[in-house]
This record gives C-alpha cells, structure tokens and sequence, in this order.
C-alpha cells in the first residue's frame, strides 16, 4: 500500500490540536503514507508542521494561488491529488479528510476488508461519524437524526451474520478511494462543485457518493453490520472530534446513540 492522504486546513490556531491529533493517527497507517496540508495561511508552516511532527518528512505544505472564497479551500486538494495521480502510478489509496475527523488503523483495515467483501457490487465500504456528549462515554451518531429500521433498509449481505446497508444519511466528512475509484472520481463529472447534493464545502468530500447510485439506495455508501446484534461494525465508527453538535442542545445532530441506531 502507497497511502496518500489530503487534509483541508482552513489555519484556526485553536484547531491545531484536532490538526495535531488526526496526524498523529495517520502515521500509524502504513510506513507509506505522504499527507498535504491544504491551507489558506501563508505564516504559520512552522506551526502546522509542529503540529504534524509525528508524519516526519511525509508531510506538504500547500497554499493554493488566487483562492477566491474561504469556501473553495475544500476544493484545492483535486489540484494536489490529480498531479499525484499522474506522476506517481504506485500510489495505490487516496484519503481526503477534513481536518478533525480522526481514522485509525482499525478504520483503514475494515475498508480493505469491505472493499474486497464488495468488489462484485457496485458499492463501496464507508464511515459513520460519531461524537461524545461532555462527561459521558457513550458515542452519538453525528448525521442520522432519527433510529434506522434495519430489515427495511436497502443492503448487500456478505455473511451469514454480517451485511452492508445502505443509510439515509451517508455523510463522512472524507473519502477514501482506491486508484480505480479515484481515477473515475479525480477526472470524471463527481468531481465538478455542480455535482451532488449537498453544500459547496460539504461536496468536495463526497466522493462517488451519489455517482451511478443503483436504483433502490440512497447512496453507494454502505456502513458494515453485525445483523443478529443490531450494531454497526466498531471498525467503521470514525471521531468527528469537536463534538460540537453533541453538546449543542438545539442541534438535531448526534443525539441517537450509536448503540441505539437501529431498530
């Protein structure tokens, strides 16, 4: 595996621990990995490299020329992973991630896993956000706003006691795609800001989301579940680390608890 890995950083002084904590993870990955930092700020590379320490020297510096609105940053990693696509064909997986959302090893393994578990489908194995309320140790689901009834929601079943299905909300704050996906994705129409559902900065991390959807799903995102238990599988569970729509009260947003998703 050759891993390369984008990271949108709109520079927040106080957002330099979630920067800090996401690339501490992403060095545990693989020992190939090269992540840019895709930044509006000119000053403070010193810092943000601090903040990357534990990537060593596999980590860029990049400010893009003539930027435009705050909202087009989220778009600027195509330029960095269409070059890279070009100039570096064993580059094998390509991870866009916004800058609080923390993956992990486990996280990486159940994509590999369910990847190859959906290779005959046109489906491809995805996330579930999930955050904490202040001084409780239970997670919340960030995006689904109400439970899922899980024998009416539409799935591929790849075990006798495991499926993928196929949620309202897909959501994830990133992509990760394979060089087979990212070479449809990178140069073809899911790629456009004019494409997809959802809101300028939101789009540019949706990946083949809503590209070629078979009829019946929402999306071509499924989340891996253990059926008889009515759980998700842990491996997919990624932390959206500010926790901030958990611990807002008027928020609709991560108030179902991840262990009472489905029903």
């Amino acid at each position: 595996m050759k891993l390369e890995v984008a990271i949108t950083f709109f520079y927040v002084e106080a957002r330099l621990s979630y920067l800090k904590t996401v690339a501490t993870s992403l060095a545990l990955l693989s020992d190939n990995i090269h992540v840019s930092i895709i930044t509006n700020d000119l000053d403070n590379h010193h810092t943000i490299r601090q903040a990357c320490a534990r990537l060593g020297n596999n980590v860029s510096i990049y400010v893009p020329f003539l930027l435009g609105h705050p909202y087009l940053l989220t778009w600027c990693h195509f330029e960095v992973f269409r070059r890279k696509f070009k100039l570096y064909p064993d580059i094998t997986h390509f991870w866009y991630l916004e800058d609080d959302i923390l993956v992990t090893p486990e996280n990486l393994a159940y994509w590999l896993d369910g990847r190859e578990k959906l290779k005959n489908t046109p489906f491809i194995p995805s996330f579930v956000r999930y955050e904490y309320q202040t001084g409780k140790a239970e997670k919340f689901v960030t995006d689904t706003v109400a439970p899922v009834d899980l024998n009416a929601s539409p799935s591929v079943e790849v075990a006798e006691n495991y499926q993928f299905i196929n949620l309202p909300t897909p959501d994830q704050g990133m992509y990760l795609l394979d060089r087979a996906l990212a070479k449809k994705h990178f140069f073809g129409g899911s790629s456009s800001p004019d494409f997809g559902r959802w809101g300028i900065r939101e789009k540019a991390a949706q990946g083949i989301t809503y590209l070629e959807v078979p009829k019946g799903f929402y999306s071509r995102n499924l989340v891996g579940v253990i059926k008889q238990q009515y759980q998700l599988d842990p491996r997919c569970l990624i932390h959206h680390l500010p926790n901030n729509y958990a611990n807002h009260p008027k928020s609709k947003f991560a108030k179902v608890a991840v262990d009472a998703l489905f029903f």
